[in-house]
């Protein structure tokens, strides 16, 4: 028993499940691909991004990939006029950088590993598993092949947005959280409740979130 699964390990995944695993909590965290690899995305890590980095202690394992610094002076043209500036109030003006994923995504699930969280890779979400209404685990295929549950007080999905963790019943309430660490929706049979990744952790607890899922973007 877990005290979160988390479905999803790249750059909403790893970091919720380190947060949480530093905090004490017991997490799981599974995603179908192995690491390091790549995905479709955009890549650019916009200075306050960078700055979080550094407040988890990872903004130096980054650089040391050699990844070159941007956005230390920018300049957006849009063709009458130009803007040209910078960001000096964010990672104390050091700039923002644009890793591959299959850097990023492998030091923030590195990280998370580091910090406690039980990674396994090659794990493909087939169901979430309901005890009534309420999400309590889910069920799938591990790399050999071998179908598993498992089963925690609280299942985060942050696999995108064609999400193994898809399958929840269409009159679940929805409600946004952004914020400026990670979004996260959180859907409820009985309730409609935000928060942050922050915020998880501290609320992990409470009976609230025995019918809860969780679902970052």
């Amino acid at each position: 028993m877990y005290d979160a699964i988390v479905v999803g390990a790249r750059c909403a995944g790893s970091p919720t499940s380190m947060l949480l695993a530093r905090k004490g909590y017991r997490v799981l965290l599974v995603d179908k691909a192995t690491f390091p690899s790549d995905t479709i995305s955009t890549h650019i890590l916009w200075p306050h991004g960078a700055e979080v980095l550094g407040r988890w202690g990872l903004s130096s394992e980054l650089e040391s990939t050699g990844v070159p610094p941007i956005c230390r002076r920018m300049s957006f043209d849009v063709g009458p006029f130009a803007l040209r500036g910078t960001i000096p109030g964010a990672n104390g003006g050091r700039g923002g950088f644009c890793p591959r994923r299959k850097v990023l995504d492998g030091i923030l699930l590195n990280a998370a590993a580091a910090s406690g969280t039980e990674v396994r890779e090659a794990f493909t979400v087939e169901r979430l598993l309901f005890d009534g209404d309420t999400v309590v685990g889910i069920r799938g295929r591990q790399r050999d092949g071998a179908t598993i549950e498992e089963r925690a007080r609280i299942v985060i999905g942050a696999d995108g947005v064609a999400p193994s963790s898809r399958n929840r019943p269409e009159r679940w309430n929805t409600t946004v959280a952004r914020s400026p660490r990670v979004a996260i929706t959180r859907t409820s049979a009985t309730s409609s409740r935000t928060t942050s990744s922050c915020t998880c952790a501290s609320t992990a607890r409470s009976a609230g979130l025995r019918r809860t899922t969780t679902f970052i973007w």
